[in-house]
């Protein structure tokens, strides 16, 4: 197991990111939604023994993608690894949903082995929110696509990797392509039966290697995901200026498009050559303009006079 946080490297085939969790938390069946564990060591995903209830328990884990992958890549692997630490229970399957809402990562910390939850703490996903105690899941325990992007039978206390599945995939694609859509994944642990629930450790582990990670392998595109864009207007004319922009930080080799203001109109392609590429807007109105690299999402206003 690697014990990083943020790892990256690239190989002959393609570029590797190994990231750790950006948010995690567990949905406790609680009709009020008065438990949560945002800032604890661990999270849960199955039904408690009979003494606890009996209760469901999701766990729900989000990672920073786009941070990490550049925004024209194409993923080809994905790999979530995490550390079962706990279970009263033997092999069960444990499931990840794409969630399809927003959730929160409050300060509520759970007390001993954190299954009986903590209370909940502005901000925290629960089972009836999506951030106590202002806004709710579409669904009570939670709102994710009923499609399963990998399953995984969970035994003893380990370490268990999911995927890579084409599903996992697809999902980590859609967060490079719309990183507003990133909200993780649930782990829905077996819900059929008590005293399944395995425990799992979380970002806010204290031992770092026993922290989740995520593995991503990708294709890159045009992007290198530093890329740095300047735009400045020159005046040429007292109703006609000059907008020059400039791209630093590419990667060698890649073809770019500058717009102006969002018109393909104006669109310019060039050649990103030791990692730099121009290009020049004439006859531009007196105002505020853009410039945006369309493959990169990165974009720089400036203003005419």
């Amino acid at each position: 197991m690697l014990a990083a946080a943020s790892i990256s490297w690239t190989t002959a085939r393609a570029d590797q990111v190994i990231l750790g969790a950006a948010r995690d938390n567990t949905l406790y069946e609680q009709k009020d939604g008065l438990l949560s564990n945002g800032a604890g060591e661990f999270m849960f995903a199955g039904r408690t023994e009979v003494l606890g209830g009996g209760l469901i328990r999701r766990a729900v884990i989000a990672f920073d993608v786009a941070a990490a992958v550049p925004p024209d890549a194409t993923v080809t692997r994905v790999e979530l690894t995490l550390n079962m630490s706990k279970t009263i229970a033997g092999p069960a399957d444990v499931e990840l949903h794409r969630v399809v809402g927003d959730w929160g990562e409050g300060k509520s910390d759970a007390p001993g082995q954190e299954g009986g939850g903590a209370p909940s703490e502005r901000g925290d996903a629960t089972w009836i929110h999506t951030k106590f105690d202002a806004e709710r899941w579409g669904s009570v325990g939670g709102d994710f696509v009923d499609a399963v992007s990998a399953v995984l039978s969970v035994a003893g206390p380990a370490f268990y990797t999911w995927g890579s599945t084409p599903q996992m995939v697809a999902d980590v694609q859609g967060w490079v392509d719309d990183p507003d859509s990133d909200f993780g994944w649930a782990l829905i642990g077996d819900e059929d039966f008590v005293g399944t629930a395995k425990r799992f450790d979380t970002h806010d582990n204290l031992i770092p290697e026993n922290r989740p990670q995520l593995l991503i392998e990708f294709q890159p595109g045009a992007c290198t995901g530093g890329e740095k864009l300047s735009a400045r207007c020159k005046n040429k004319d007292p109703k006609l200026d000059l907008i020059k922009a400039k791209l630093s930080n590419g990667r060698d080799g890649a073809s770019v498009t500058f717009r102006l203001d969002g018109d393909p109109n104006t669109d310019v392609v060039r050649s990103v050559r030791r990692g730099k590429a121009k290009a020049k807007f004439k006859g531009v109105a007196d105002g505020d303009h853009v410039v945006a690299l369309l493959e990169c999402r990165v974009s720089k206003a400036t203003t005419c006079e």
